[in-house]
């Protein structure tokens, strides 16, 4: 597979999978204690140039939306753009839709329910494992109750045009090919360490589950 950023990676034998992605994204919230992630209608925009995807931005952003699609459509990867806390419990854990915070023990179980279970969940969102030492075995939770193969998420508050530039280049990479979401990850790196990026704009993302 060739990728925008001039790197090849090789697909393992017998684990390729369709690679399809429903994303939802939150730029503007209603809820005023939020702020503005301008980023994200661009990111959801060049998501769907790379790869074939289902787009619902803010209002489109609800938690019943979230939920049909799931339900009657088959997906390899969910791609929430959004806000996102994850606390010490599950129950003080969410991610943030247009109508309502949505629990991480809502989330799973929504997960659990689709009609089939995604390959991959990305949190592409300001905050989304930050919250305590037990943030990293949060988003590792989701993976293992829902079904999720892996889990993408932030360690630390991540700027918006950073992660837009990092996000692009990974699903640039992972293009067809699921199996290489940890090879995809690793070359976005070293292309960020060789640029002279600073750790806050390339480390952030971590990669959680069975990859």
């Amino acid at each position: 597979i060739s990728s925008s950023l001039g790197l090849k990676i090789s697909p393992k034998p017998n684990q390729t999978l369709k690679v399809n992605a429903l994303i939802f994204g939150l730029s503007d919230s209603p809820q005023s204690k939020w702020g503005l992630l301008d980023s994200v209608p661009k990111e959801d925009e060049q998501i769907g140039e790379l790869i074939d995807s289902s787009e619902y931005l803010n209002s489109g952003f609800t938690f019943n939306n979230l939920a049909e699609q799931l339900k009657e459509n088959n997906y390899s990867i969910l791609h929430l753009a959004t806000h996102g806390y994850f606390g010490g419990t599950a129950e003080s854990s969410f991610v943030l839709a247009y109508d309502q915070e949505i629990p991480i023990p809502k989330l799973e179980k929504l997960l659990q329910n689709s009609k089939t279970v995604p390959n991959l969940l990305v949190l592409s969102a300001c905050e989304t494992a930050v919250g305590s030492e037990l943030s990293v075995l949060g988003l590792a939770g989701i993976a293992a109750k829902s079904g999720v193969d892996s889990t993408l998420g932030s360690l630390w508050q991540v700027a918006d045009e950073a992660q837009l530039e990092v996000i692009h280049d990974f699903y640039s990479l992972i293009n067809n090919n699921l199996s290489n979401k940890e090879e995809a990850l690793r070359q976005v790196q070293i292309k960020q360490i060789r640029e002279f990026a600073h750790p806050d704009k390339w480390a952030s993302l971590n990669l959680i589950g069975n990859y």
